[in-house]
C-alpha cells in the first residue's frame, strides 16, 4: 500500500510539473523591437488614378482613399524581413490599418491599428500610436498583443512588439 501512495504521489508530482511548465511556455511573452524603413509608398484615391510618393500638389483624401505602404525591417542594422500595409481613410482623417509584418525564415504578424490624422495632409500625422496583433503564422501562430511604433528622427518606426 505504502508503495502504491508512493507511485501516485510520483505521477502526481510529475504531473503537475509538466502542467506547470506547459503553463509557463503558454504564458511566455516576447518581446523585440524593429526599425522599419519605408521602400514604397502609393496613394490609392477611390476616384482616381495610384500616385507613387505623391507630394504637395496631391488632392486632400476622402473617405475611402488609401495608402499602400512597403517598409524594409531591421534588427541591429541587419534587414530581418519587410511589411506590407493598407490603410484606409475612414472619417476625421482616421486611417484604418491592416498590416504583415513578413520576418524571415520565423513567420508573419497580423496586426491591425486606428491611426488618428493619418489622412491630414496639414500635418505630418501621428508620432506615435500603438495596435493590435490578432494573429500570425508559423512562430507567430495564434500570436496576441500589441505593437507600438513610435517614429524616428529620420522619418523611420521604430515597432517595439509585445507578443502572448
Amino acid at each position: 500500500m505504502r508503495y502504491r501512495i508512493l507511485a501516485v504521489l510520483s505521477v502526481l508530482a510529475l504531473a503537475g510539473g509538466v502542467m506547470v511548465v506547459g503553463a509557463q511556455q503558454a504564458g511566455a511573452q516576447q518581446e523585440f523591437t524593429l526599425i522599419a524603413h519605408q521602400t514604397n509608398f502609393v496613394f490609392a484615391p477611390v476616384n482616381g488614378s495610384p500616385t507613387s510618393n505623391p507630394g504637395p500638389g496631391t488632392p486632400p483624401p476622402e473617405t475611402g482613399d488609401r495608402f499602400i505602404v512597403r517598409e524594409a525591417l531591421s534588427q541591429n542594422g541587419v534587414v530581418v524581413g519587410y511589411d506590407n500595409i493598407i490603410c484606409t481613410d475612414t472619417f476625421n482623417n482616421n486611417g484604418l490599418c491592416d498590416v504583415v509584418f513578413a520576418i524571415t525564415n520565423k513567420g508573419d504578424i497580423h496586426g491591425t491599428a486606428l491611426v488618428r490624422d493619418l489622412f491630414d495632409f496639414s500635418s505630418n500625422g501621428p508620432t506615435v500610436f500603438d495596435g493590435d496583433i490578432d494573429g500570425g503564422t508559423f512562430a507567430y501562430a495564434n500570436a496576441t498583443g500589441s505593437a507600438h511604433l513610435t517614429t524616428l528622427p529620420d522619418g523611420d518606426t521604430q515597432d517595439t512588439f509585445l507578443i502572448n
